[in-house]
């Protein structure tokens, strides 16, 4: 009995031990001999997989020439708050030669090309402890870009304001899939849209009520580098001219005296809060009649006593301007 229970305990080991070949099983076997190679160079760097900082020191990095591997090392030396990886680089030819960068992840178990390579220089340290190299899969996001990041006065609800698009450390815009950041700094987050079609307005916008919406945006490149922004998108105060001239009465009684009232002026005007000037336009309607009225303000008045027998009837073209 005795004898049964080892043999238990000892297959229960064995089986384990396969267990744990097999998590391992597929990491890259990058693999150079130094001896095979006479000049060296020498890179400190830091990772980054899908613009997230490299924390897992199984993370590794490999460099290559035409294929070939020329050294690689993992991201397992803890420096100033950084996992960096002291990858020292061989050839046989001492300049010239274009390296290029795999990275592994040992998290997704998955090795991806860097999207950018190096040329090799004998004797050469890149980077340090202070100012590592960054070794990427992919250009860093560094910013939202919003084509237009004003509104224009009376924009009608359902309109576009913007396609917003991300942009990488080459100042290149680059797609993505954006979404609000609900917090403070986007109150005005549900007063917008957003979609594939880029972001619109919910509601009408008035500058006289809101001249300032502030929008909160994140948004995740294909490669998945996430990257949000908070935005202030200020009203245009668009002037819309006046649309026509309204008055409350045309008419006075005869033998009034000077500076009678003879209407109260009113512009028809979309913009609120704006006001106006009135002033005769004899160039519109060519009269001798003019002379009979005034302006003052927005009271159109006599400027002399009226007889109704000797004309009843007197023709004005007025304008009406902001002012």
């Amino acid at each position: 009995m005795k004898i049964q229970a080892m043999k238990i305990k000892y297959s229960l080991l064995i089986a384990f031990a396969l267990v744990a070949v097999q998590l391992y099983s597929q990491q890259p076997n990058w693999q150079v001999n130094p001896a095979d190679f006479q000049y060296t160079m020498t890179i400190v760097g830091k990772g980054y997989f899908n613009c997230q900082l490299s924390t897992n020191p199984a993370n590794k990095v490999g460099a290559f020439v035409n294929g070939e591997c020329r050294g690689s090392v993992s991201f397992n030396t803890a420096l100033n708050g950084n996992n960096l990886a002291f990858l020292t680089i061989y050839s046989n030819v001492a300049q010239g030669a274009a390296v290029t960068f795999k990275m592994y992840n040992a998290t997704s178990n998955t090795i991806v090309d860097c999207p950018f390579g190096i040329t090799f220089n004998e004797g050469q340290i890149v980077g340090s402890d202070v100012q590592p190299y960054s070794f990427k899969t992919e250009y860093l996001v560094e910013s939202i870009n919003l084509p237009s990041v004003s509104l224009f006065d009376y924009t009608t609800a359902g309109s576009a304001v913007a396609q917003p698009t991300l942009v990488n450390e080459l100042g290149q815009s680059i797609g993505g899939t954006f979404s609000f950041v609900n917090d403070a700094q986007g109150e005005d987050n549900a007063a917008f849209s957003i979609s594939a079609a880029g972001l619109s307005i919910n509601q009408n916008v008035d500058f006289i009520t809101q001249d300032t919406f502030r929008v909160h945006i994140a948004g995740i490149s294909d490669g998945g580098c996430v990257f949000d922004s908070a935005l202030v998108l200020p009203v245009v105060n668009t002037n819309i001219p006046p649309q026509g001239l309204l008055v409350d009465t045309l008419t006075v009684n005869e033998n009034e005296f000077v500076a009678t009232l003879v209407g109260q002026l009113q512009a028809d005007d979309p913009s609120v809060g704006d006001s106006h000037l009135f002033t005769f336009m004899p160039s519109m309607l060519p009269s001798n009649d003019y002379a009979s009225f005034t302006i003052q303000g927005s009271n159109l008045l006599t400027a002399e006593e009226l007889n109704y027998e000797a004309q009843s009837w007197y023709h004005l073209a007025v304008k009406v301007q902001d002012q």
